[in-house]
């Protein structure tokens, strides 16, 4: 077995339930605006009774009222009435605002606005599932988060709050980019703000992006051959990245290793959560034939184009 071929398959091994779960996600949540440009996937239907059975009643789910708060892991039990006054408020964040960059220590007022006067609220900042949703807060809500963290568990609702950035109740957070979201102090969303980025500090260094797949034969052990894609059928084939959080939206070009000139864009001004699934067959955002051949691919920050990752081979076939 060629260090290639073994190569290839453990590629295919790690990235293969990464976009398994990327594209189940998104087919079941409405997709964002600004994903317009990203290439849509074709996923199985799996429909309840395929899961459950056929004799499985689905509304034997939903007869527990106890639900688990993500956080604290407590359970929180909501009566009727409670219920009732968390439909009837909505909150509207007003800081921090969209694609707004704050740094780990500083003193932040995070603000809000209630649509009726409650008495106290709870305050949580999550991360976003930027690669299954993009900033769509109403998809983010649907499929849920799996990174939140309790900044404030019951506070005067005085429409602000002074946010040492960085701390919260029992951890810190790490640089990245986040939502804030308002709850009631039993745990109901009353509103979601715009995505921000936390970076660590003010001296951090320029933006920068690393691209990881196609990976760079260079650095791999025993001198492996660049990565194969497949222009068979509508096969998805993975490009992951890593990047500075201040980085919101990218473009993902590849060029001909034969020709500089020969350059084609697959993405285009797409939310940075650091994976795609592209389609070959597809050809180019604008629907033109890839052939066959040896190519580099690099991304780059949709905002200023000289900031861009290494350009790693590849090769279509």
């Amino acid at each position: 077995m060629t260090p290639k071929f073994k190569l290839n398959i453990l590629i295919t091994a790690v990235v293969a339930p990464i976009l398994l779960v990327l594209f189940s996600f998104t087919r079941n949540s409405t997709p964002p605006a600004a994903q317009e440009n990203t290439i849509a996937a074709t996923q199985p239907d799996f429909r309840s009774e395929e899961i459950f059975g056929n004799n499985m009643d689905e509304s034997e789910f939903d007869q527990n009222p106890e639900s688990f708060d993500p956080i604290t892991n407590k359970p929180i039990t909501q009566n009727p009435e409670q219920k009732k006054a968390a439909i009837a408020v909505s909150a509207e964040l007003l800081t921090p605002q969209k694609e707004e960059i704050l740094t780990i220590g500083q003193t932040y007022t995070i603000r809000w606005k209630l649509s009726k006067t409650i008495s106290d609220v709870r305050i949580v900042i999550y991360e976003p599932p930027i690669s299954q949703c993009g900033y769509d807060t109403s998809c983010a809500a649907q499929i849920g988060t799996a990174v939140e963290f309790l900044i404030a568990e019951s506070v005067p609702n005085t429409g602000s709050f002074q946010w040492q950035v960085g701390n919260s109740i029992g951890k810190s957070l790490p640089a990245s980019k986040y939502n804030v979201r308002i709850e009631t102090v039993e745990g109901n969303s009353l509103g979601v703000g715009e995505t921000f980025a936390l970076v660590a500090s003010k001296s951090e260094p320029a933006q920068k992006l690393e691209l990881a797949v196609p990976y760079d034969p260079s650095q791999m052990p025993a001198h492996a051959d660049p990565l194969t894609y497949s222009t068979e059928f509508d096969t998805l084939q993975a490009v992951m990245w890593s990047s500075s959080p201040s980085i919101f939206y990218v473009d993902i070009f590849i060029r001909s290793k034969n020709s500089s000139q020969t350059l084609y864009q697959i993405a285009k001004n797409i939310p940075n959560g650091h994976l795609i699934g592209w389609q070959p067959n597809k050809g180019d955002i604008n629907g033109r034939a890839i052939p066959a051949g040896e190519y580099e691919l690099y991304v780059q920050d949709n905002k200023n184009p000289n900031v861009k990752s290494h350009a790693n081979p590849f090769v279509l076939q």
